[in-house]
């Protein structure tokens, strides 16, 4: 039998075969505020060929020159910007081992999973076994301190102002199917504070738990609404530590307006149930209850 196939016309618009797209195996999502350039290079050094840099920088930043085979693009959003398999995100603050960031990204690029987790939690007696994404969601190990996610599952925290640590904790283990653990920790010791959510970012978070919560099944509606619970309970218990009177009585009152359960709740679950004294006592602060709280967000750092 004969097939009408036509013959391909061969023009000078035809793109050339070294011009066809190359695959992205990885994007590295870069916050340049107050970066060192040294340590900069090396992590881009790190990265696998064809990888993509977004950092988060002003034309005035200076950064480092990407290496031959990667793509640095300056910008202040993700979304469509990010072409690569995974998303890493990475503090430009933050210090890096070279060899063991090459070693952790050359282990993304070939896993089999939806989330890769890595950091000093996968170095821990049993992290990695059985199965980390549903032991993480059952609280039978410990969360991950950072994740490397596929495109697709990075793609469900953008435009909703989620803090970093949200974005590479909260939303994989919400919606990735699959989880692989990596003992790497590629961090170095260093002088750089961690970043301490704010209470607007973890409202944020709230909001993004109202938005999504229908559509979660039963075990990734309890990991949710207790990771959320727990972050409002910190958020406060900065608050109380501050002896900021006003504003635990504007964060609890924007609480109760925006989920009535995780309100209740966060009396319930608080430490000492110091939300519900809180409440009984119009906002104001113990000083036993301040050095309480002080060393409660201390422990939680």
């Amino acid at each position: 039998m004969a097939f009408g196939f036509r013959k391909k016309n061969k023009t000078a618009n035809e793109t050339p075969a070294e011009e066809t797209a190359v695959r992205v195996p990885m994007t590295l999502i870069f916050d340049a505020e107050n970066a060192d350039a040294e340590n900069a290079a090396a992590l881009f050094s790190a990265l696998p060929e064809n990888a993509q840099i977004l950092a988060f920088a002003d034309e005035d930043t200076p950064l480092p020159p990407p290496p031959e085979g990667r793509t640095l693009l300056r910008c202040r959003t993700r979304g469509a910007q990010v072409k690569g398999d995974f998303v890493v995100e990475a503090d430009g603050t933050q210090r890096f081992d070279a060899e063991k960031a090459e070693a952790l990204f050359g282990a993304v690029v070939a896993a089999q999973a939806d989330v890769v987790f890595f950091g000093a939690n996968e170095q821990k007696r049993g992290a990695g076994t059985g199965d980390p994404l549903q032991r993480a969601l059952c609280g039978e190990r410990p969360l991950p301190l950072h994740t490397a996610v596929l495109k697709s599952v990075a793609a469900k925290a953008d435009s909703f102002g989620l803090a970093k640590k949200h974005r590479e904790v909260f939303i994989p283990l919400l919606f990735a199917e699959s989880a692989q653990s990596i003992p790497v920790d590629p961090f170095l010791p260093g002088k750089d504070t961690p970043h301490e959510e704010t209470s607007e970012e973890v409202f944020a978070l709230c909001a993004y738990f109202n938005k999504v919560k229908s559509s979660l099944v039963p075990d990734r509606y309890r990991f949710a609404f207790n990771y959320v619970c727990d972050e409002l309970i910190r958020s406060a218990a900065k608050l109380g530590a501050a002896g900021d009177a006003n504003g635990l009585t504007e964060f609890d009152a924007r609480l109760k307006g925006m989920n009535m359960a995780l309100w209740v709740a966060a009396a319930e679950k608080s430490p000492l149930s110091f939300m519900r004294k809180l409440r009984k006592n119009n906002y104001n602060v113990s000083f036993p209850l301040k050095t309480f709280l002080k060393a409660y967000i201390a422990r939680k750092r």
